[in-house]
């Protein structure tokens, strides 16, 4: 796999807006508390953040504040301590990529990579994988790369 700074940008694991692909799914989710890992996000939301949840109507789609407060909260989750407990993460299938992180008791970047990985995984259809997207960039750009070498031999080929 290609490392992304040689693709000339940053991977990050910070959640955006526009990295949640069903917002209405995860405010009922994180509203309706129906499982560990949304009552353990829940209950370390800020005042405020909670407050906008609170009024939330499930019946259309969360607002852009309140999206933008969720994330905001996401991201404090994902810099602070490792959020993987067993009970909170009883509901879940866990990769085996995860779990090996887990085991490994990672600090820095790679627990904000694994908070990240762990909140993606408890909220498959309502967080876009950030994985996916690496591999696929990956292969575009070695697809590129053949395409490029193949024109090139095929140019070489009608000169001669």
């Amino acid at each position: 796999q290609i490392p992304a700074r040689l693709l000339g940008y940053e991977v990050s694991s910070q959640l955006k807006v526009n990295g949640i692909v069903d917002s209405q799914s995860f405010a009922v989710r994180l509203n309706d508390i129906r499982d560990p890992v949304s009552e353990f996000i829940q209950s370390e939301l800020d005042g405020e953040t909670r407050r906008i949840l609170d009024e939330y109507d499930s019946s259309s789609p969360p607002s852009a504040e309140l999206m933008k407060a969720l994330v905001g909260e996401i991201n404090r989750l994902l810099e602070g301590e490792i959020i993987y407990e067993t009970g909170r993460f009883s509901l879940v299938n866990l990769t085996s990529e995860t779990m090996k992180l887990v085991d490994k008791n990672p600090h820095g970047s790679k627990l904000i990579k694994l908070n990240r990985l762990l909140i993606e995984e408890a909220y498959p259809h309502e967080i876009s994988n950030c994985r996916y997207y690496m591999k696929y960039l990956s292969y575009l750009l070695a697809l590129g790369i053949w395409s490029l070498i193949y024109l090139n031999q095929r140019m070489r080929i009608r000169r001669e």
